[in-house]
């Protein structure tokens, strides 16, 4: 049977003989526990982030750091894939044990957690259970834990402390930045797996995300490795035993395109959530890119797109490379109108404006007309901009007008309208200020518009 502790133990040990060359700085606890900093006083690395990536992944996984081009954006790339991807990914990887003691906090992901069960539910979905002397733990951290929690981890994995080895990762570090990077193929496996899925069909699945410029900030530095994988990331499963009709329906859902947040830098997201993640749509935490081959059928489902646009917003980029210099105080809010759930066109438009030197408030997908004149009265907008794709959702726009008479928002906010389930006959019978055939023309009709209120 596979012991993702003991595969991983030879890669704790590669690191450990090799500090000076990895940028790590190793030590002993009071208990006699292996503490390995990759990044708080240490400087860690790309490779080290690398074998750590593989660590998380119980040795049941390969990964490789490549530079990949972003439209013109070139960024470091982690490339993941394994053979056993429900252990590999769930039964190690996954950061599913929430680890606390006395002003402590972290995340806890790796092999450990195959021998402590954390959390139990996900041993029993894939059937497995680790057996092993000596335990490894990643942690999403940038202190040292308390000698006591240590003690307790080590009780919980049934090792004396002298047997575990800890992993300290913080996200403001390129170390830890290419581990969040490195999971990928785990994010999509988890969220296919809460759509109904069973993680154990999937027999091959390999991914790639971008490893994003580090921030001292951690909540800066915690936003750009979330938008690495939901605007950036890409994954491909091979799976056998489903209905090429169930799976079709699963695919549909998995991408990150599926949230209603969907378009904005996770930091802004946070921050309007009141930093509290249970108020984030679960639907996010996906891949921007999710593939499925049945191998019993060879039927290829995909689903989502990479959101460049987004990844440079993340870092504070434009298309152009520079710094977002806004040159107009004109505010302008966006997004796909309820029902329309994907947004490439809408990104696109997005991005024009912002070029143009509009402030821009994206407010992804599946947007409903209350949404969008809440969100223009808060932000002060001169602007809505409603991208309408899908035909049968084009009397919602009925209601916006009404709405900003109410508000007596009616003289001040314009109502821009585009799409390809929209016209200039579809602008008139609604009442609209103006209707743009694609990004430019949009941008042309704004600055008319505000043009013409001043």
């Amino acid at each position: 049977m596979i012991s993702v502790n003991r595969a991983a133990d030879a890669l704790v040990k590669k690191l450990c003989n090799n500090v000076d060359g990895y940028g790590l700085a190793v030590s002993k606890t009071e208990s006699g526990a292996t503490l390995i900093d990759a990044g708080i006083e240490a400087n860690g690395g790309f490779v080290a982030g690398k074998i750590i990536t593989e660590i998380c992944m119980g040795g049941c996984g390969k990964a490789n750091v490549l530079m990949k081009e972003y439209d013109h954006l070139e960024l470091p790339t982690i490339f993941v894939h394994t053979d056993h991807p429900a252990i590999a990914t769930l039964g190690s990887q996954f950061a599913g044990w929430q680890i606390k003691s006395h002003g402590f906090f972290a995340l806890g992901s790796g092999p450990a957690r195959a021998l402590a069960l954390k959390p139990k539910e996900v041993y029993e979905k894939i059937h497995y259970k680790d057996r092993a002397n000596n335990a490894t733990i990643v942690l999403e951290t940038g202190k040292k834990p308390p000698e006591e929690l240590i003690k307790k981890l080590a009780s919980e994995c049934k090792i004396a402390p002298n047997r575990l080895a800890i992993i300290l990762t913080p996200t403001t570090s390129i170390a830890g930045s290419t581990q969040i990077s490195g999971r990928i193929v785990e994010t999509g496996m988890h969220r296919l797996t809460k759509l109904g899925l069973d993680p154990t069909s999937i027999i091959h699945a390999w991914g790639y995300a971008p490893i994003m410029p580090v921030h001292p900030e951690f909540a800066e530095a915690m936003g750009r490795t979330n938008d690495a994988i939901m605007y950036g990331g890409v994954t491909y499963y091979a799976l056998s035993g489903n209905d090429d009709e169930k799976l079709k329906a699963i695919v549909c859902k998995a991408s990150s395109s599926a949230s209603k947040h969907y378009g904005k830098p996770f930091k802004e997201i946070l921050r309007e959530a009141n930093n509290d993640f249970y108020h984030i749509d679960s639907n996010l935490f996906a891949p921007a890119v999710l593939v499925m081959n049945n191998l019993e059928t060879g039927t290829v489902f995909r689903t989502g797109e990479t959101n460049i646009r987004a990844l440079k917003r993340s870092i504070g980029l434009t298309n152009s490379g520079l710094r977002m210099t806004p040159k107009t105080k004109a505010r302008i809010v966006i997004g796909s109108l309820k029902g329309n759930i994907y947004g490439l066109g809408k990104d696109m438009v997005a991005a024009a404006l912002e070029s143009a030197g509009f402030k821009v408030t994206d407010l992804g997908v599946n947007v409903s007309p209350e949404e969008f004149v809440d969100a223009a009265e808060k932000q002060k907008a001169n602007i809505i901009a409603i991208s309408i794709a899908e035909s049968e959702t084009v009397p919602f726009l009925r209601t916006i007008p009404e709405i900003l008479r109410k508000r007596h928002l009616g003289d001040t906010v314009k109502v821009v309208i585009g799409g390809s389930a929209v016209s200039e006959k579809t602008r008139a019978d609604y009442g609209f200020d103006a209707y743009a055939k694609d990004a430019l023309d949009c941008v042309k009709k704004v600055q008319a518009l505000l043009s013409n209120a001043r």
